[in-house]
C-alpha cells in the first residue's frame, strides 16, 4: 500500500492514484487551497468548484496558492484515488455530502472511459 501525506492539512491518499498537471484558471483574483475540489474548465483546464453550477473531477492537491488578479495557477490534481473526505473542501469550507457523491461519480465515469479504452487498444 502506497501512502503519501500531503502537508499540513494531511490531505491523504492511498494505492492506486492517477493525477494531472494542468492549471486552475481564475477569472478574478482568488485562492486555491489544498483539498479543494476542481472543475474542468470549458478550455480544459482546471476551476474552482462552485458546489452548485459545475461538476467536480479532480481535487487539488499542491500547496496553497493566492492570485491578486484573473490568471493561473499551475497544479497537479488527484482525477483518481481515496483522500480522507474530512480534508475535502469547496470554497473553503467542508464539502458536503452532495459534492463528495458528485466527486465519486466522476471518478466512476473517468474508470469506465479507461475500461473502454483499454478494451479496444
Amino acid at each position: 500500500m502506497n501512502i503519501q501525506n500531503y502537508g499540513a492539512n494531511n490531505l491523504i491518499h492511498f494505492g492506486d492514484c492517477e493525477f494531472e498537471s494542468n492549471v486552475v484558471t481564475f477569472a478574478a483574483a482568488g485562492s486555491v487551497k489544498k483539498g479543494d475540489i476542481l472543475a474542468r474548465a470549458a478550455d480544459g483546464t482546471f476551476e474552482l468548484h462552485d458546489g452548485s453550477t459545475t461538476t467536480p473531477v479532480a481535487v487539488y492537491i499542491d500547496e496553497d496558492a493566492t492570485l491578486s488578479a484573473a490568471g493561473t495557477v499551475p497544479c497537479r490534481a488527484l482525477i483518481t484515488g481515496k483522500v480522507r473526505k474530512d480534508k475535502i473542501l469547496v470554497g473553503g469550507s467542508a464539502a458536503d455530502i452532495a459534492d463528495l457523491d458528485a466527486l465519486k461519480a466522476a471518478r466512476s465515469r473517468s474508470e469506465e472511459r479507461f475500461s473502454r479504452n483499454a478494451e479496444t487498444d
